[in-house]
């Protein structure tokens, strides 16, 4: 996210705590030893930009 990884994803979801603002959210997909995959020699990733209106460090409340 934004430059930084986050950590790894191994399920359908995951949840992001973003930082208020535009952010670059970027995935790739590596194999179990986090190695890059590639598809005729170009990294297979995928990015979208999001637009946050709150503060991710907020407390989440119900």
């Amino acid at each position: 996210m934004n430059g930084e990884k986050v950590g790894r994803v191994y399920n359908d979801w995951i949840y992001i705590a973003l930082p208020k603002g535009r952010n670059k959210v970027e995935v790739t997909l590596n194999t179990n030893s986090h190695k890059d995959y590639y598809f005729n020699g170009q990294l297979i990733k995928d990015e979208i930009i999001v637009e946050e209106d709150r503060d991710g460090k907020e407390q989440h409340h119900h």
